[in-house]
């Protein structure tokens, strides 16, 4: 003969590996509360907060308890469970909960509230209970009822599936709720059965389980945020069919690499080299993988450089992984959106100039301070001068019919050193002057005339 007890924690076992099979979020079949009831028909209505343990509470704005029992209720030998017993071993040695309508408990309130049910994570979660209601005189009384509510973001909700009410027989049935709307949140579940106005029927509990719905094989899927930025980038989990596991790779040059959970993520790229993410999902009856090839943009980088020529400055962009730029020369006249463009000051003076360069992934900025000790109050003073073709690969042509005396031509790099110097007399009233460019590289140039009277700078591209 096998050891009763020996049994019970058997069949007990095999239970929990079926309840494990899917994610579960709260368990209770009773087996480890301690016995509550009287140990005959004795106070079986009173009020008297028998202790429960994991969490479970006999709540104390009510007017009766629910009752620990083994076997079958001792309050009516014709009323509870009598064969099978509680529903997790189905033997006289496990144990369920109930309420009594013995000792003229008659149309009394008794409250059960689990702990804390954490749905922060969940999908598709679902209540599901069994319970017991049956005595073998119908007919002859009032029955009592059993309803379930839920407590979420300070308010009880009342009833949140169909009053169980009537005589079942005897045997348990199982009742599945689904808790859908409340996704998201951290809720507690109350049991509040309602005796009736006879004695023959008790309202019995067992196996209390808030899982997910696993209807089949999971879909794997994801989203993240656009654009791919290197220094910031968020993965969320998108799969259906109730996945219980979730395991991520982000690519050989992400931060983190990897990360399980269904996110939001967040992932940090040291490189735009294309990464391959994947994600897998899994849950009670299989799993799903899906990957997807992301290519990371990087941050811009705003930098520049400089050279000037009396009161005209010509900018030089450094910037990388831009591809908008907006200049400020700091002297209040409207920004420039070219990449390197010349800027000439009317007023002598130090100004900070600033460059902003931008990509899909943001605008970073870099700011220098210039110093002319020239500028002109009036541009159209300038001398009129023409050269042609700008840009050019072999020879610029410079002419004009304004300058006058001797006239100095310097050719300078966009370091600030002299290439060129040439000096000419003006012995017509249209001055012309051919440059040879052919043996210098290709770039930016600075151009500086100067007559008897002033200086002209103006911006050269060999090509």
């Amino acid at each position: 003969m096998k050891n009763p007890i020996s049994y019970s924690l058997t069949i007990f076992a095999l239970l929990l590996s079926n309840v494990a099979s899917s994610q579960n979020y709260y368990f209770e079949n009773f087996e480890t509360q301690p016995i509550t009831a009287p140990t005959d028909n004795s106070n079986s209505c009173s009020n008297a907060n028998w202790p429960l343990a994991n969490g479970l509470v006999n709540a104390s704005n009510d007017d009766i308890e629910w009752l620990v029992l083994t076997g079958s209720t001792t309050i009516y030998a014709a009323s509870g469970p009598l064969v099978d017993f509680d529903h997790t071993l189905g033997t006289n040695a496990g144990k369920y909960i109930c309420i009594t309508e013995a000792d003229d408990c008659f149309n009394e309130i008794a409250h059960l509230e689990t702990p804390n049910i954490d749905l922060t994570n969940a999908v598709n979660p679902t209540l599901t209970f069994w319970y017991h209601l049956w005595d073998e005189f119908p007919n002859q009384q009032t029955y009592g009822n059993l309803n379930v509510d839920v407590f979420s973001n300070g308010i009880w909700t009342y009833a949140i599936t169909p009053s169980i009410f009537g005589n079942y027989g005897n045997q348990w049935q199982e009742r599945q709720v689904s808790l859908a709307a409340y996704v998201g949140q951290n809720i507690k579940i109350r049991f509040r059965g309602i005796t009736g106005d006879f004695s023959y029927v008790d309202i019995s509990l067992d196996d209390i389980m808030v899982s997910e719905q696993v209807t089949g094989t999971p879909n794997a899927n994801f989203s993240l945020s656009l654009p791919i930025c290197s220094d910031g980038t968020t993965f969320t989990d998108n799969s259906s069919n109730s996945p219980s596991s979730w395991n991520w790779t982000f690519g050989a040059d992400a931060s983190p690499q990897t990360a399980i959970g269904p996110g939001p993520h967040a992932v940090m790229y040291s490189s735009t080299s294309p990464q391959t993410v994947t994600l897998v999902v899994s849950n009670s009856l299989g799993s799903s993988t899906i990957s997807q090839n992301v290519q990371p943009i990087a941050n811009p980088s705003s930098n520049f450089s400089f050279t000037s020529i009396a009161e005209t400055f010509s900018f030089f962009n450094l910037s990388s992984n831009a591809n908008t730029f907006s200049w400020d020369f700091g002297d209040g006249t409207p920004p420039n959106s070219f990449a390197g463009p010349d800027h000439t000051y009317t007023i002598p003076g130090t100004y900070n100039v600033t460059l902003y360069a931008s990509n899909q992934c943001g605008t970073d900025s870099s700011t220098q301070v210039v110093t002319t000790l020239t500028g002109t109050d009036d541009l159209n003073r300038k001398k009129q001068v023409e050269i042609s073709p700008n840009p050019s690969n072999q020879y610029f042509t410079i002419s004009s019919s304004e300058l006058r005396g001797d006239v100095e031509v310097q050719l300078f790099g966009i370091d600030g050193k002299s290439i060129l110097y040439n000096s000419y007399k003006i012995n017509s009233h249209v001055w012309s002057q051919t440059i040879d460019v052919s043996e210098l590289p290709a770039g930016s140039y600075i151009l500086r005339l100067t007559d008897k009277d002033q200086s002209l700078v103006r911006k050269l591209l060999v090509e």
